[in-house]
């Protein structure tokens, strides 16, 4: 927190704070940082900006004071790195006076569009972000709770908690089939979530997790690349395999998310 309100005296020379690693890698700084160089009234502050791939394409800049939002947009992306002089009129013909950057010298212009264009997939990643956590709440919102396991602890109460898993029938695509043909109806059988009763945290079958993504929430996503999505948010993939049996007895294993808490915990 010292370095964040200090950062604005770290520029020896010119008009606005320096654009440092540690400002471009946290998106509330440089939320702040586009707000101390483009000025908006007091109480208001930049949330996003979208950009397109060349210069001669539209570009559109967010502010907003927590209830409101407003949306300046440029013609041309030209119109933001051009010279100073050009950088205020263009940014006062949109804005009205709303927005009020000093005049940028050369490497400052850099820095703002730098920034800028930092911006957009800053929020992008953060909308993944929360595309996964929706998927993932969904899901639990549907699922059978499966208690008196623990896949936390090995030996005979890892093989019982696989086994109970075994015996309980999987949510497949044939069941996700008569769900899309009568909503209403009561769901055949529902995806597992085994209750930990060792530790409270979630366990969710792998193959079921990717089926009701891809066909009820209708996703085209691999197996791989939803375990890499709700990774980042803290889901993990394990895979279980129970090697003490008898001749004849049954091979228990599973693929399993764990979900290390009943809902992992919002962005926001």
């Amino acid at each position: 927190e010292a370095q964040r309100k200090n950062w604005s005296a770290k520029r020896a020379k010119g008009s606005i704070p320096l654009l440092t690693d540690n400002i471009l890698n946290d998106l509330e700084w440089l939320r702040d940082w586009l707000t101390a160089v483009l000025r908006p009234p007091e109480g208001w502050r930049v949330r996003e900006f979208v950009h397109g791939e060349h210069n001669d394409m539209p570009c559109t800049l967010t502010v907003a004071n927590g209830t409101r939002e407003v949306k300046y947009r440029w013609r041309t992306q030209r119109d933001l790195t051009s010279s100073g002089a050009k950088l205020r009129t263009a940014v006062a013909s949109i804005a009205g006076g709303q927005l009020r950057p000093p005049h940028l010298k050369p490497e400052e212009l850099g820095d703002l569009w730098q920034a800028l264009c930092t911006l957009q997939p800053a929020l992008a990643a953060e909308d993944e972000l929360e595309q996964a956590r929706d998927w993932l709440f969904r899901l639990l919102d549907v699922t059978y709770p499966l208690e008196g396991y623990t896949l936390s602890k090995g030996g005979a109460e890892q093989r019982d908690a696989l086994l109970g898993l075994r015996q309980r029938a999987e949510f497949s695509y044939l069941d996700a089939v008569m769900i899309r043909k009568n909503p209403e109806a009561p769901w055949p059988t529902r995806p597992t979530a085994l209750i930990d009763s060792a530790t409270g945290a979630i366990w969710l079958r792998a193959r079921e997790s990717a089926t009701f993504l891809r066909h009820i929430l209708d996703l085209r996503i691999q197996q791989s690349a939803l375990t890499y999505r709700w990774e980042e948010i803290g889901v993990e993939y394990r895979f279980f395999e129970s090697r003490q049996r008898r001749p004849g007895d049954p091979h228990p294993k599973a693929h399993m998310y764990l979900v290390p808490k009943a809902k992992p915990e919002s962005s926001e």
